[in-house]
């Protein structure tokens, strides 16, 4: 009878213990993901694109097509609703919203704050 018991008690506890690290590797999962959908990242010009914030931890963002920004907010807002992972608090490092080669792109810009 005890060794019932503690049989099911093992299987609870690696259970549960499996249902914590896959809520935990999803908190990470959304700590580290983008949330751009490629099109959103589609452009012609330069000033097509515009920064966004583009994960749940309040990175320093990406670029996308500024025609996008209200849908990608909307979605990143629902996606991150229940984020309750870590949230990055630093100094950015000054960037450029480009088009290359069809794609929005943050590029970092050199001291003379010229695209580099």
């Amino acid at each position: 009878m005890m060794k019932n018991i503690a049989i099911c008690f093992s299987v609870v506890l690696i259970f549960l213990g499996g249902a914590y690290f896959y809520s935990f590797h999803e908190q990470a999962k959304l700590y580290a993901d983008d949330h751009v959908k490629l099109e959103y990242k589609a452009c012609s010009l330069d000033s097509d694109c515009m920064k966004v914030d583009t994960t749940c931890s309040g990175s320093c963002g990406g670029s996308i097509n500024r025609k996008h920004a209200l849908d990608h907010e909307l979605e990143r807002q629902a996606i991150c609703k229940n984020y309750s992972g870590p949230v990055v608090d630093v100094r950015c490092i000054s960037t450029v919203q480009v088009c290359i080669q069809g794609v929005c792109e943050s590029q970092l810009l050199n001291p003379l704050n010229k695209a580099m």
